[in-house]
C-alpha cells in the first residue's frame, strides 16, 4: 500500500509537468484546457485536474501504467485514458486517445495491458501493446461485461 501510495504521488507529479503522447511526441495536457486565473483552488479547477489512477508494474519491471481521468464539465463527462513511463524514470506516453473510457487496467504475462474499454457503450476486454499498438478487442459479451 505505500508503494502504491509513492507511486501515485511520483506519477502525478511527472503528469503535472512533462509528458508526451505516443502520437507525434507532443506535450500532454488536459484536454479540456484547465486555465486557472487566480490565486484560489475552486471546485470547477478541482474537477479539471487529471485523476491518476492506480499504478501497475509491468512484468519485466521495466514499466509502470496507469490511468489518467479528466472531466469535461460542459459535458458532464469523465474520460479515462491509458499511459505509461519506464519505472526508472522519463517520458510519459499516451497509450490510448479515444472518445471511449479505457479502465480497470492489468498486464498480462506476456508484457500487454488489459482493459476494459466502453466501446458502443458495453464495456469489453481488449488488450493493446505496452508502445499503444494493436488495441485487440478479446471479449465480444451482448450487454458487456465488468
Amino acid at each position: 500500500m505505500k508503494i502504491t501510495t509513492q507511486l501515485c504521488a511520483i506519477i502525478a507529479t511527472i503528469v503535472t509537468t512533462s509528458c508526451t503522447t505516443n502520437n507525434n511526441q507532443t506535450p500532454m495536457k488536459n484536454p479540456f484546457h484547465t486555465q486557472i486565473n487566480s490565486n484560489q483552488l475552486t471546485p470547477e479547477i478541482l474537477w479539471q485536474l487529471g485523476r491518476v489512477g492506480t499504478p501497475l508494474i509491468s512484468p519485466n519491471k521495466q514499466q509502470i501504467a496507469f490511468t489518467i481521468t479528466y472531466t469535461n464539465i460542459a459535458e458532464d463527462k469523465n474520460y479515462t485514458d491509458i499511459y505509461t513511463m519506464p519505472t526508472q524514470g522519463g517520458t510519459i506516453k499516451q497509450i490510448t486517445n479515444t472518445k471511449e473510457n479505457e479502465y480497470q487496467i492489468s498486464w498480462t504475462p506476456d508484457g500487454r495491458i488489459a482493459y476494459l474499454a466502453t466501446k458502443n457503450t458495453a464495456p469489453q476486454v481488449w488488450t493493446i501493446n505496452a508502445d499503444g499498438t494493436q488495441p485487440t478487442q478479446v471479449t465480444n459479451i451482448e450487454g458487456g461485461i465488468e
